[in-house]
């Protein structure tokens, strides 16, 4: 075994209360150098956002609200079908933790009965031809009673399956899963 072989992504969890954004408190760690694989998670978002400038709502501790720090190839990124890709490895923690399947409608969002269950947003850092980085941000409605969800066009697992999701176990299965997408959790030579 080559000492390239030995390297394995190791995750650093920061867990934070309260942020405007877990996506502004990556970019934050990003732009300051963080490792990939470092995690940002936070109970509650005062300023949340998904894609096109919507926010994203959800009542304090209830849902895994979580922005990741990868460093790929240029052409990860560049893959039209990347938001797809991760969003299918979502999907597949969600379906491994509850038994729950859901729907990917691209670009960004998991569906269950056409409510939305989860947001996927990305962000990167181009200089050059040189990406920087690559911020994964991913929310997901977990513990979230019927009648507290912030819109009718969304659900939660709590909704769907009538229990409480552990959101620790449920972020390790989406980690683990998204690191699966080639290219995307490689370490830095």
């Amino acid at each position: 075994m080559s000492s390239r072989e030995a390297d394995i992504l190791t995750w650093r969890i920061r867990r934070i209360d309260e942020v405007t954004s877990t996506m502004d408190e990556a970019a934050e760690l990003a732009r300051d150098d963080a490792p990939v694989g470092t995690v940002v998670v936070a109970s509650n978002q005062t300023n949340g956002r998904g894609r096109g400038g919507h926010t994203w709502i959800a009542p304090a501790g209830t849902s895994l609200l979580a922005t990741v720090i990868f460093r790929p190839e240029l052409s990860v990124v560049q893959d039209e079908s990347l938001s797809r890709k991760i969003g299918e490895r979502v999907r597949d923690a969600i379906a491994e933790v509850t038994g729950l399947w859901t729907t990917v409608k691209e670009p960004n969002d998991l569906l269950y009965a056409s409510r939305k269950l989860c947001g996927i947003l990305c962000q990167t850092s181009v200089r050059g031809k040189e990406l920087e980085y690559l911020l994964v941000g991913i929310g997901i409605n977990a513990n979230i009673p019927d009648d507290q969800l912030p819109l009718e066009t969304a659900t939660s697992l709590l909704a769907e399956t009538g229990f409480e999701v552990d959101l620790h176990r449920l972020l390790v299965c989406v980690l683990g899963h998204i690191a699966e997408i080639p290219g995307l959790a490689d370490l830095p030579e």
